[in-house]
């Protein structure tokens, strides 16, 4: 299994290469840490060389503890390096440490950071082995969740329970007749969309762990014809949801449409893709489950994706980097994988992964083809000393189009970007739920490769 998931990672990327050994990155961010997470990650390795290959130790400190698959690869093996962290004070960490290989005269420099929530007891953990089937199962624990009535507090039994985990969902569960379930899940943050008859459906992120698997949602009883919000009504250009699905593209703030089949891209009727997402990691993306819900969205479109269409993933905060090279969508696990890895934190400069973007797009150019890069945000980028839109324009000459979507943002910044799509003959999407997630991405895709 071990084997089977590696050489699925590196046959979807080719990263970085020191010495004939092939890894898949030098640093992993935990982002902030509560009370049980897991401080555990592993780094993938190939010998892509045509001699065998020794690790020969990493001089890590004390705080870190490593474990490997093997230490011996022969040409065109894969091993993992699993790192493990031991929290011993509260506030930031940061451990480099020099791994050595015998077929490189210098050490490849791993550098895992993040910072700490809690007052660390500094008790020894043992990393976790490569025997167990789940490394994780000691942090698993059942939640405790209860729905209510928000205005009697009588209990709702049948209430509908979606939990996501890195935009990724978990078995619906159902509340029993004492509005009670009870799923088993793992220390970590999760998105919940829970609804009921009668009530107005509600969406929240929560991080929970064992001292702390108590949760009370408490549901609104639905209002009768109360009004549905408006959203930027006054734009020039602006059509009702219901149009979007022609492909004809004008100024258009889509909200919630469905796409008309949202499992199949038939060949005959739809052209390849060559999709890069330009996702927005800043800090403001941790907040209201903005997170989850764009990897529920980009999870979500890899399944109707064709081995023609291609996928590639630039972020960008305080600076950027692609971290997912442009690959067939076809390789659908190692790209949930990337997916998911996304951390947020830092500011929100996306003109240098704006450019990114675009070098990636018109690399893997497809003549013919529907070439697009999508911005997900939740707000306008910060460096105003950019021409965003002279990019866009300049790019989009060039047969690449630009989407903007935006996640649970406030309606300040819809109109620069409805501007922004605008100039790249795209349009803006308005992502403020699960199910919208779910539909949206796949139905701006299908509009620009449907063939004329």
């Amino acid at each position: 299994m071990i084997r089977y998931l590696i050489t699925t990672f590196f046959l979807a990327c080719n990263l970085l290469t020191f010495g004939q050994l092939q890894v898949n990155t030098r640093h992993h961010h935990f982002g902030v840490l509560h009370r049980g997470a897991t401080t555990t990650t592993d780094f993938y390795f190939k010998n892509t060389g045509p001699q065998t290959l020794h690790i020969l130790r990493a001089d890590a400190p004390e705080a870190v503890q490593i474990r490997y698959s093997k230490t011996t690869l022969a040409p065109d093996s894969t091993a993992i390096m699993r790192v493990h962290c031991i929290p011993n004070a509260k506030g930031p960490f940061r451990h480099h440490f020099p791994l050595y290989i015998s077929t490189s005269p210098t050490p490849i420099w791993f550098e895992v950071t993040g910072t700490v929530n809690y007052r660390p007891t500094g008790r020894f953990t043992p990393c976790p082995d490569f025997n167990s089937t789940d490394p994780y199962r000691g942090l698993r624990f059942h939640l405790e969740l209860q729905t209510l009535d928000s205005t009697t507090g009588q209990r709702l039994g049948n209430s509908k329970i979606r939990i996501l985990s890195r935009g990724v969902p978990y078995p619906t569960v159902y509340t029993d007749k004492n509005g009670e379930a009870y799923p088993e899940v793992r220390t970590g943050s999760y998105y919940f969309v829970v609804t009921r008859k009668g009530y107005d459906p509600k969406e929240f992120s929560r991080y929970f762990n064992r001292a702390n698997r108590v949760l009370r949602i408490h549901l609104v009883p639905e209002k009768k014809d109360h009004p549905a919000e408006k959203r930027l009504t006054d734009v020039p250009g602006f059509v009702p949801p219901a149009v979007v699905a022609a492909p004809a593209h004008t100024d258009t703030v889509v909200e919630s449409t469905v796409p008309e089949d949202p499992l199949l891209l038939p060949r005959k009727r739809y052209s390849p893709n060559n999709i890069v997402f330009l996702i927005d990691v800043s800090s403001s993306m941790k907040q209201k489950g903005r997170m989850d819900l764009l990897k529920a969205a980009i999870i979500e479109l890899l399944a109707p994706l064709r081995d023609i269409d291609r996928i590639a993933v630039v972020t960008y905060a305080s600076g950027s980097q692609v971290v997912l090279p442009s690959q067939p969508a076809s390789n659908k696990e190692m790209i949930v994988a990337v997916i998911q890895s996304l951390n947020a934190g830092g500011r929100t400069e996306g003109g240098k992964g704006l450019r990114r973007a675009y070098a990636e797009a018109r690399k893997n150019f497809i003549t013919g083809g529907n070439n697009q890069v999508f911005i997900a945000t939740d707000g306008a980028f910060s460096d105003t000393d950019t021409n965003h839109n002279m990019i866009v324009k300049k790019n989009m000459k060039r047969g690449i189009r630009l989407s903007v979507a935006g996640v649970v943002n406030e309606s300040r910044t819809e109109k620069s970007m409805i501007n922004m799509a605008r100039s790249g003959n795209g349009r803006y999407l308005h992502i403020e739920n699960y199910d919208q997630s779910k539909h949206l991405l796949l139905e701006e895709i299908k509009s620009n490769s449907v063939k004329k």
